[in-house]
């Protein structure tokens, strides 16, 4: 009896279940076939506060093996031939081992950005391996006062979509001549990230002061460089232009004939000549011959950050685009402001005409 009953009855679906079968099938039908995926470009996407933190550890890092060479005494000296002044060009241990470090620090976090350092050589995983806890510790304090300020800045996470857009300029040790006559003062480790033609981020360290300054354009400057225009309020009785001092080239002259009121300093590395800009040591910075990218790219942004400007002495701005050629020759003129450019660009052009 009870099977007879069993093969008579049915099975009733109530409505409720069917409207709920239906969602979920709309449901996975939404996940598998209809709902956006997160492709290639929004993988690849940049986090500008995490490549800006990226930059001032790189840059940090670098330093470290810049003092650490030179304490050795085992600079390990070549030349890579001579400047059109005439002076030897060197390269030194502590060009090559900052450059393999900031290298590889910003090639592993950021492998899809267009990449270009003064140097040229692969970092070996063993000599990265054993360097690395040393450069954590040594750097932490630094990170977390970067981190700090970007807060402040930008609460929330800034990204460029497409990695191509951005190009890393690195510089391993500016002033390598000065830093191999032990002359210190002037070297600087750089990093900038050029967005497009244009500078976006830029990072100066002195590893021998251990002072890191960075400016992101449109967005802000670290403490440091706050603190550096804060001493620049006041305007020096007498001005003055700062050159390099083993690239001058026609400049002297130039400033001489130029804006004879102005008194001529000079400096090594144009790391150091921005940074002398911006505490208003110095009203301009000026050079006459070729000057490479990664050179000034970090100063430049800097300079930008803060409202300044940094142009070729015709009074073009820079391409630092990762397609251009990497040597400007027609000049630089930097000043932090943009009333006093446009008046040393004014004395200047004409005397250039004539040298």
């Amino acid at each position: 009896m009870k099977s007879e009953a069993m093969k008579g009855s049915r099975i009733r679906i109530k409505p409720i279940n069917v409207i709920g079968l239906f969602l979920i099938l709309v449901a996975l039908g939404y996940i598998f076939f209809w709902r956006p995926r997160s492709g290639p470009e929004e993988s690849k996407r940049v986090d500008l506060n995490q490549l800006l933190l990226t930059a001032v550890q790189a840059a940090e890092r670098g330093g470290l093996e810049v003092v650490a060479v030179r304490q050795s005494s085992s600079l390990v000296q070549s030349s890579k031939g001579k400047t059109k002044e005439g002076l030897n060009d060197p390269l030194t241990e502590g060009d090559m081992r900052s450059h393999r470090v900031m290298s590889s620090v910003l090639r592993e976090r950021f492998p899809d950005v267009n990449f270009i350092s003064e140097e040229h050589d692969e970092a070996t995983a063993s000599s990265l391996q054993t360097l690395s806890g040393k450069h954590l510790a040594m750097t932490r304090t630094s990170e977390v006062q970067v981190r700090k300020e970007l807060l402040n800045l930008t609460p929330s996470a800034v990204f460029v979509s497409d990695p191509a857009d951005l190009t890393i300029w690195i510089d391993p040790l500016d002033a390598t001549y000065e830093y191999s006559m032990n002359l210190t003062e002037y070297v600087t480790t750089m990093v900038c990230v050029a967005y497009h033609d244009k500078p976006l981020l830029g990072v100066i360290h002195r590893p021998f002061h251990q002072e890191t300054y960075w400016g992101w354009v449109g967005t802000g400057v670290s403490t440091s460089v706050k603190q550096a225009r804060d001493k620049a309020a006041v305007d020096p009785d007498t001005p003055k232009v700062i050159v390099s001092m083993s690239h001058k080239g026609a400049v002297e002259q130039v400033v001489h004939e130029a804006a004879p009121e102005a008194k001529v300093i000079d400096g090594a590395g144009a790391g150091y000549k921005v940074f002398k800009v911006l505490d208003n040591t110095a009203q301009a910075y000026v050079h006459t011959t070729a000057i490479k990218k990664w050179d000034i790219c970090a100063g430049n942004a800097i300079l930008d950050a803060v409202g300044g400007v940094m142009t070729t002495l015709t009074g073009k701005m820079l391409d630092y685009s990762s397609q251009k050629d990497p040597k400007n020759l027609d000049g630089l003129l930097a000043a932090a402001t943009p009333s006093r450019h446009e008046e040393y660009l004014k004395k200047l052009s004409p005397k250039l005409v004539n040298h």
